[in-house]
């Protein structure tokens, strides 16, 4: 009976070895492929390092415990990072900077990973310690249903830097299959290179209403490539930048756009677009080119306002005047209701002369920027001129717009409170 039992137990382990699935021969940091021949092809050479398949990849102790803080993403798809199916591959540096992608788009594969969905971490130091040096879940250019890592990688001579690519984690559903891996040599553009420059932006038109719309064009734009984090990114506020010295620190803007690999141009511009547009008001538009910069917070890797920025190594482009046009079902005429302020820009005390055809009841309404009242009052207008004060002396600085309304009329108009 005994033998019996032994030899079942052999059969056993033999049948299941048959259905045992072998772990590819990169699954650990200690078997890491070495892709160093893929460097110095020429800068601007895309060379396929090889195809790759994370099907039967695993995780385990030798896998790092820290560096892949961007392997989530900001609406929480997928829950907490996560390893999952690693696959490692390495290269020795040899100063020059690279473009490496993990995707399944432009290569012979017989079965892609699913949603080309990659994540990479890049490494320095040994197997088994390793300090993090760059990580990416979705490249800057991802599109819905493709989206690969990338990284620009700036390497040093001799360093060895350990590449981990991982698929996607989406709340259970782990991205497998086959991928490339694409290692491109790029130009190297110094924080200082004289080319380096935010560009010229211009605008098919630079006064719009409700409905209407405006391209914003860039031309002759060039990010340095030094550090981990370059790109572009156009940002909007109702204050001309160019006129800002010193915007890392100062960044006075409304919002920011995300962050790309090249400038978007032209940009389409309609009110509809962006949820921050006050009928009344000038907006301005501005193209940062810059480098050197990192991330904020690893899980939010989109917006440059997540971005920290190099002061010596941000660039921008003139600022496009956008005047937003105000849009009423009251009618505008100045011989009827009209409206001066003075001072502007106001400090404390800000005085509202106004003229009126005749007796009406009106309200003067104070909005910001975002169109949030910040003050109202009900006067009576006589025929002629008519003298208002209103205390400032506890409205925070900044843009704001100051409308007079009648029953039939309007008037508007744009200060700046000191």
């Amino acid at each position: 009976m005994e033998k019996l039992y032994y030899l079942f137990s052999l059969l056993l382990m033999l049948a299941l070895s048959v259905f045992t699935f072998a772990q590819p021969a990169n699954n650990n940091c200690s078997g890491a492929i070495d892709l160093s021949s893929s460097l110095m092809q020429g800068v601007g050479n895309v060379v396929n390092a090889g195809t790759y398949d994370n099907t039967d990849a695993t995780t385990g102790n030798d896998d790092p415990t820290d560096g892949f803080d961007c392997f989530n993403e900001p609406d929480g798809y997928g829950g907490m990072p996560s390893l999952d199916n690693t696959l490692w591959f390495k290269i020795t540096g040899d100063g020059n900077d690279y473009y490496i992608h993990a995707t399944s788009t432009d290569c012979a594969v017989t079965s892609g990973i699913n949603g080309n969905d990659t994540q990479m971490a890049i490494y320095t130091g040994s197997c088994g310690a390793l300090t993090p040096v760059a990580c990416n879940e979705d490249f800057t250019d991802w599109t819905p249903g493709d989206y690969p890592a990338a990284i620009l990688l700036s390497t040093v001579v001799g360093e060895t830097y350990y590449i981990l690519v991982d698929g996607f984690n989406l709340n259970g559903n782990l991205a497998e299959g086959e991928f490339c891996m694409f290692v491109t040599q790029q130009v190297f553009i110094a924080c200082d290179n004289p080319s380096v420059s935010g560009g010229i932006a211009s605008a098919s038109t630079t006064a719009i209403c409700a409905g209407e719309s405006t391209n914003i064009t860039i031309e002759d734009a060039l990010a340095p490539n030094e550090g981990a984090l370059t790109g572009y990114a156009w940002v909007i506020s109702t204050e001309d930048l160019q006129e800002n010295p010193d915007f890392v620190v100062n960044q006075n803007y409304l919002a920011g756009l995300e962050v790309t690999s090249e400038p978007v141009s032209p940009l389409n511009l309609t009110p509809s677009n962006y949820g921050i547009f006050n009928p009344g008001t000038t907006y301005y538009f501005t193209l940062v080119a810059f480098g050197n910069a990192n991330w904020t917070n690893p899980s939010q890797q989109v917006f440059i306002s997540q971005t920290n920025l190099d002061a010596a190594c941000t660039t921008l482009s003139n600022s496009v005047q956008i005047d937003y046009c105000l849009v009423s079902t009251l009618e505008v005429d100045e011989s009827v209701l009209g409206m001066t302020i003075f001072p502007n820009p106001v400090q404390d005390l800000m005085n509202l002369n106004i003229h009126a055809m005749g007796y009406s009841e009106a309200t003067i309404m104070l909005t910001n920027i975002a169109g949030q009242m910040v003050k109202q009052q009900n006067i009576n207008l006589i025929s002629g001129a008519n003298i208002f004060n209103l205390d400032m002396s506890n409205v925070p600085t900044g843009v704001y717009m100051v409308s007079i309304e009648t029953e039939s009329h309007q008037s508007v108009s744009r200060f700046i409170k000191q």
